[in-house]
C-alpha cells in the first residue's frame, strides 16, 4: 500500500512550510489486528498501515512523554551550537520530529535550522519506517542519511567536528539486545555527546530498568559532564502511564 505521508508529501499537502510533528499525526489510522501486529510496540514495522497504527496507538504517547524530555535543562538550553543528530530505533522518525520542532522554535529566534543541525541519521530495521523518517525529515531542510540496521550493531558515523545528540525514545527499554554492545557501536573515544533517552517504565519484559542500566553505563564508561533524570506518569485518554527519561551530556 502507498505511504499516505509519503504521498502527501509528494502532493504539496506536506511541505517545508508546514511540516510538524502535529502534522505527522494527523495521519494517524487505525487498522483490523494492527495493534496485536506491533506487540506493544516492540514489533519490527512490516507496513504502512503499521505505521499508520503505531501513531493510532502510541503516538500520542510518544509526543506526551517528549513534552517532559524537552523540560529537561539540558535541552531548555542546548549545550552546543551546532550539532548532528543520530536516532538510533527512529521508526517513522516522531521523536526525531518533535526534537527538530523544538530546535526550529529556537531558531526561529534568528537562526536558519540547517545552521544549528549539521545533519540527521537514521537507523531501524523497517525499510518501510526509514523510509517514511526520511522523506519527513528531509522536510527540515538538513542533510539525512538512513541505514536499516539490527540492533545492538551500528555502524560508527563517519568522522565529524561536529558534536553529537543521540536519540534513544522507546527503543532501550525493548530487550532482544546488549545495551552494552550497543553503547560501544555508538560511542568510540573521542568527541562530545548529548544522549537523550525516554521509554515507558513497565515492570515487565524490559522497561524502564534497562533504560537506567544504560545510563549506568553511560557514567561507568564516559565522563558525563552533566546529568539528568526523571520519571513521570503520562496521563492518556482512558489509561496513564509511568514513563522514564534522562538526557546526559558527556566525552566518549
Amino acid at each position: 500500500m502507498t505511504d499516505r505521508i509519503v504521498s502527501a508529501i509528494r502532493e504539496g499537502r506536506v511541505t517545508p512550510q508546514n511540516v510538524s510533528a502535529a502534522q505527522v499525526l494527523g495521519f494517524r489510522a487505525a487498522t483490523d489486528g494492527g495493534f496485536e501486529r506491533l506487540n506493544r510496540g516492540c514489533a519490527v514495522i512490516r507496513s504502512t498501515e503499521d505505521l499508520d497504527q503505531y501513531l493510532w496507538s502510541y503516538g500520542r504517547m510518544v509526543a506526551a512523554q517528549w513534552a517532559g524530555v524537552l523540560e529537561f535543562g539540558l535541552l531548555q538550553n542546548l549545550p552546543f551550537e551546532r550539532f548532528d543528530v543520530t536516532d538510533v530505533g527512529c521508526g517513522q522518525g516522531l521523536s526525531t520530529t518533535l526534537f527538530l520542532d523544538h530546535v526550529k522554535a529556537e531558531a526561529a529566534r534568528g537562526r536558519v535550522l540547517a545552521s544549528i543541525v549539521g545533519g540527521v541519521r537514521l537507523y531501524d530495521a523497517s525499510p518501510h519506517a526509514l523510509r517514511r523518517a526520511f522523506e519527513v525529515l528531509r522536510l527540515y531542510r538538513v542533510s539525512v542519511k538512513a541505514q536499516s540496521v539490527r540492533l545492538p550493531q551500528v555502524p560508527q558515523p563517519a568522522a565529524s567536528a561536529l558534536p553529537r545528540v543521540t536519540i534513544l525514545s522507546n527503543i532501550l527499554d525493548i530487550e532482544g539486545f546488549d545495551l552494552n554492545s550497543l553503547r560501544q557501536s555508538l560511542f568510540a573515544p573521542g568527541g562530545r555527546h548529548l544522549v537523550i533517552a525516554v521509554s515507558n517504565d513497565r515492570q515487565v519484559a524490559g522497561g524502564g530498568a534497562r533504560v537506567r542500566q544504560f545510563q549506568s553505563l553511560l557514567s561507568r564508561h564516559h565522563r558525563l559532564l552533566a546529568c539528568e533524570s526523571k520519571a513521570w506518569e503520562v496521563q492518556m485518554a482512558t489509561r496513564s502511564t509511568q514513563v522514564v527519561a534522562f538526557a546526559c551530556l558527556m566525552e566518549s
